[in-house]
């Protein structure tokens, strides 16, 4: 059988898909994309890769602007949906936190007019000699009522802000659950696609959906402040020369700023450690700092060699700066630019003075205070807006990357019909069918068999039992079950119809009971909730006979809360820097909540061995597989293995199919074994009949045989 068959299986497309009959030959008109190109540049240990605009590329002012305002209006729709769904996970709610962000961002405004206000009243009572005590009394009451208010509304949106925050990121976090479950293998191991959905989980304040909710609504209130801002300083200032300049001039500090300072932030950029010391130098901390590394450290020898070589690195690294990239572009700047830089903190009030000197009438204290505090807080509000332009169309890609990601299509096309047919339900064991199309190469596992596929590693064993699981499709040939293509049938039909143990088995992060229980998470043994009064056995009854089999019975019972013990717990746990000198019981429960359960590699194995008979026990089994399964066992649990997978398979008519690389008491008893060689079938046969053969099982067979005998027939043996 050729290699091609097993060993290289059908992969994710990695172009867009063939078009449909009858599609349009001319394409759709796009926007021809802007020309860009890479630029690198080497800072401190950095180097530091942006993608610009090609130089000399001129395009129409404001064209880009253009551009991006089609692409905000296509998007709407998406941005109309997505806060439709927050919104509707507490509505109230919801309206609390966003008066109190729209409250929040007129806080500047209102503060201004407050300060006014107070300034005012000074300057008057200091014109007159008399001070006006009921208005100064009223301002002051205003202004406590004011800053009683906002800390109202700022506990309100705290305290909304923690409930809609669990909500929002729950509400998609279920449905990016569901689009990532329905994914199958190839698709789920396709580029990108694992890390597109995926990295929107996550309990980080700018994680998942609430997130990009989150800076939406920053936005806005950022909008509203801007708008409150200029709103008082054109009421208040209006009747003053140059007034309606004041703002203009505000933009200054901003515009000068977000053109003159370079940052990897302003363009598509990314940044890595080149230099060959400095990753020296990082790689043998790692080292010294990782408990996998200690054993060979200390066993050979090594900690002369480590200091040596980080103190060569070190000297050659000399005063090469490692600091953040954008520190060290500031360094970079000309101080002419960094004086213009602060010098445009003082155009409003320079403005304001020249104003004064043309007109010394308009001259006032209070309209002083205010530029002076004004122009510090429009400068902020509008630097903030001119620097996370960038990061708002960020925002709202990955808000439409959000919306599309139940839509992937999968790249295994699924099948219509049931299985097992009607007149197949009650028959047990898997006829299994391997075939391909142009080469009269093929073999048959017939119901109730048991069959061992051999070889060495990388041969193509485990791969087999992809096909059969349809975890992947051959990429030439066809696969038959029962008669029928495995393509035809509904492939989560044919799975529920197995029992299968995969070399890289896995241990999920809850009890053992369950851990066990999920090798059939639907139903037990075919009997619904409630039966055990009628006779049936009980889940725990069920579990505790699969834990038997599978040899776990005795780890199980070494567990401080046995069953239900989470041997490895995910906890989320923080401690401050003063915990490490914390008291002895202290330091004792930090690591009692975070440690992992000690486990052997073949106390793994057992513990999903348990998993698998508690599957494969169930009527509804007809394939029972598994790959490797004594890889880590001695030959005594070896032995029992095999007898107890025979009971529960074979024995009750099922189909047994064995992946191994060990020769001995299973191959003797197999129905059928099927000898592998780099991605190829080169046998089949019973073990007499392949060992008469004298080809490939019969060179492995006696390679392992030897193994076990004296090199010398005088030899004495090791008591």
């Amino acid at each position: 059988m050729c290699g091609d068959s097993l060993s290289e299986v059908s992969k994710p497309p990695t172009s867009n898909p063939p078009k449909a009959s009858g599609a349009q030959d001319n394409p759709p008109r796009t926007e021809k994309p802007a020309k860009t190109v890479l630029k690198f540049r080497e800072l401190g240990v950095w180097t530091i890769m942006t993608e610009i605009n090609a130089g000399g590329s001129w395009t129409l002012p404001g064209r880009a602007v253009i551009q991006q305002g089609r692409e905000m209006i296509a998007i709407f729709p998406i941005v109309y949906h997505f806060l439709h769904e927050c919104f509707s996970v507490s509505p109230w709610m919801m309206v609390v936190y966003i008066l109190a962000s729209l409250w929040n961002s007129t806080e500047d405004a209102v503060d201004l007019y407050f300060s006014s206000q107070l300034l005012n009243i000074i300057q008057n009572s200091i014109t007159n000699q008399k001070v006006d005590g009921y208005a100064l009394a009223k301002a002051v009451i205003y202004r406590v009522i004011f800053t009683f208010m906002t800390s109202a509304f700022s506990k309100a949106k705290k305290r909304a802000s923690h409930v809609l925050a669990n909500r929002i990121r729950y509400l998609f976090e279920e449905r990016l659950i569901r689009a990532n479950l329905r994914l199958d293998l190839p698709t789920f191991q396709g580029p990108e696609t694992a890390a597109k959905i995926n990295r929107y989980f996550g309990r980080g304040s700018r994680g998942g959906a609430w997130g990009i909710f989150r800076d939406l609504i920053s936005k806005l209130t950022t909008l509203s402040s801007v708008i409150s801002q200029l709103s008082f300083i054109f009421g208040a200032l209006r009747s003053q020369p140059g007034g309606y300049w004041f703002a203009v001039v505000c933009l200054g500090k901003s515009a000068f700023v977000s053109v003159s300072v370079d940052s990897i932030w302003s363009h598509t950029s990314f940044f890595w450690d080149s230099n060959p010391h400095y990753r020296r130098m990082r790689s043998l901390v790692d080292i010294v700092t990782d408990a996998t590394h200690r054993v060979e450290i200390i066993s050979d020898g090594l900690k002369d060699y480590i200091q040596r070589e980080w103190a060569k690195a070190r000297v050659l690294l000399g005063d090469t700066s490692d600091d953040y990239p954008d520190s060290l572009l500031e360094l970079q700047r000309s101080s002419f630019l960094s004086f213009i830089d602060a010098f445009t903190e003082d155009f409003p009030l320079i403005f304001y003075a020249f104003q004064v000197y043309l007109s010394p009438q308009s001259f006032s204290l209070t309209s002083i205070a205010l530029i002076q505090q004004a122009s510090s807080s429009l400068t902020w509000t509008f630097y903030r807006i001119l620097r996370e332009e960038k990061s708002f169309r960020q925002r709202l890609e990955e808000m439409k990357t959000v919306a599309e990601l139940g839509k992937i299509q999968n790249t295994l096309e699924d099948g219509e019909l049931h299985y097992p047919k009607d007149v197949l339900k009650h028959s047990p064991g898997m006829e299994i069918r391997f075939q391909r199309r142009y080469q009269d190469v093929s073999f048959t596992i017939g119901k109730g068999q048991a069959v061992v596929i051999v070889g060495i590693n990388g041969s193509g064993k485990s791969t087999l039992l992809k096909l059969f699981n349809r975890l992947y499709d051959p990429s030439s040939g066809g696969i038959s079950i029962d008669g029928t293509s495995l393509s035809s049938f509904v492939a989560s039909d044919v799975r529920r119809s197995m029992a299968m143990l995969s070399q890289s088995y896995t241990h999920y992060p809850l009890s053992i009971r369950e851990n066990i229980a999920l090798g059939l998470p639907d139903a037990s043994y075919d009997s619904a909730p409630g039966e055990a009064e009628k006779g049936q056995h009980s889940v725990d009854d069920l579990v505790k006979e699969a834990a038997r089999l599978g040899g776990a019975t005795e780890i199980i019972e070494k567990q401080r809360n046995g069953f239900d013990t989470v041997l490895q717990p995910k906890v989320y746990s923080w401690s401050t820097s003063s915990a490490t000198r914390g008291t002895q019981a202290f330091q004792d429960k930090m690591k009692d909540v975070t440690k992992d359960a000690e486990v052997s590699l073949g106390q793994w194995q057992r513990l999903a061995l348990s998993r698998l008979f508690y599957r494969a026990a169930a009527k509804h089994i007809k394939l029972v597989a598994v790959d490797e399964p004594s890889a880590s066992l001695d030959p005594k649990m070896e032995y029992e293995l095999f007898e107890s997978l025979r009971a529960v398979s074979t024995e009750q008519g099922k189909t047994m199919v064995f992946v191994t690389h060990r020769f001995g008491y299973l191959t003797k008893r197999a129905d059928l074994i099927l000898v592998m060689q780099n991605g190829c079938l080169v046998e089949q046969g019973k073990h007499s009949e392949l060992l008469d053969l004298g080809g490939e099982y019969a060179k492995l067979y006696k390679l392992q045989a030897e193994a076990f005998l004296p090199d010398d027939k005088n030899e004495t043996p090791i008591s």
